[in-house]
């Protein structure tokens, strides 16, 4: 299945910036804005991404998106308190710039795809939205559209310039890929011997 070109997007960010994407270890905050830093849509009305959502006036933006499912990669911090009907907070902690597991990676795509089926949308976010947040997204592309690892990083480094910052990061897109080749199914599994040739 090809990945629709017309529901893929730049990025539309909250604030103009120079060149330079901020470090994931880089506090991004923009609590004057009502949009998340970092915010862009990566497959329209489906899945968006930004930095840490630090206020309750980002949240409210998200929930405004059609974003019934935030799912949140921090274990340095915690999402404000909120009571905004109908967001459900999935919190798949993990350090700044290493990589998700593979379990976590599948409950990422488990919510995009319950969101899917409920036509809604899902957000996702880490502290700069770039290296752990662009790492799930790569492999929601390779499971869902069938990209190859090089494709779906060089995708959301496209779509999100500074994306998939450690080579961990990236090797685990990898093995995501080669755990859905070796298993001739669409759950990815411990990747074989074979899968760590890079």
């Amino acid at each position: 299945m090809a990945c629709p070109q017309a529901a893929l997007r730049k990025p539309a960010t909250s604030a103009p910036s120079d060149d330079t994407p901020p470090k994931d270890d880089e506090q991004v905050l923009d609590v004057d804005s009502e949009i998340p830093p970092s915010f862009s849509w990566v497959i329209d009305g489906l899945l968006c991404a930004c930095a840490f959502p630090s206020s309750l006036t980002h949240l409210r933006y998200l929930a405004d998106q059609g974003v019934t499912c935030l799912v949140s990669l921090t274990a340095e911090r915690d999402l404000p308190e909120h009571d905004i009907p109908g967001l459900e907070v999935i919190r798949l902690k993990m350090e700044d710039f290493t990589p998700p597991t593979l379990e976590q990676v599948q409950q990422f795509i488990e919510a995009v795809e319950k969101a899917e089926e409920r036509s809604t949308a899902v957000a996702v976010h880490c502290a700069a939205g770039r290296g752990r947040t662009g790492t799930v997204i790569a492999c929601y592309l390779v499971k869902k559209f069938h990209y190859t690892a090089f494709q779906a990083i060089q995708h959301v480094r496209h779509l999100r310039p500074g994306s998939i910052e450690t080579n961990e990061q990236e090797n685990l897109v990898y093995d995501f890929e080669c755990g859905l080749t070796h298993n001739g199914s669409q759950q990815a599994g411990a990747a074989s011997s074979s899968c760590q040739i890079r």
